[in-house]
């Protein structure tokens, strides 16, 4: 027969390992809903790219352009530009500056093959 003192750890024992359960689920889910939630910068560029109509693909864009495409719509803070043209550099867009009205200026070219 067990005394009130070993029931009591009993049950304290109990109670701790099905907390570490949850709390290990809690962790898993957590992490499972992050995975989710990213995805790759050059995979959201793509995106972007892809959703362009055919006649708009070739044209050269400013890195603000795609910035401006991949700024959230309700919180946090957009794309960073090291980030953004690092993804353009993956997908074969080329950066060059072009002499405009406004002065020189920087546009992303997308590959001559029509791109991926």
């Amino acid at each position: 027969m067990l005394t009130w003192a070993e029931r009591t750890n009993a049950v304290l024992e109990r109670s701790r390992r099905e907390y570490e359960t949850e709390q290990a689920e809690k962790q898993t889910n957590k992490a499972e809903k992050f995975q989710r939630r990213h995805v790759p910068m050059k995979d959201r560029v793509a995106a972007v790219i892809k959703a362009m109509p055919d006649s708009e693909k070739s044209k050269p864009r400013s890195l603000s352009f795609f910035q401006a495409a991949l700024r959230p719509k309700f919180y946090g803070t957009g794309s960073h530009a090291g980030e953004t043209g690092q993804a353009l550099r993956a997908l074969h867009w080329s950066p060059r500056r072009v002499d405009t009205n406004q002065g020189r200026c920087m546009f992303w070219f997308p590959p001559a093959n029509g791109g991926e």
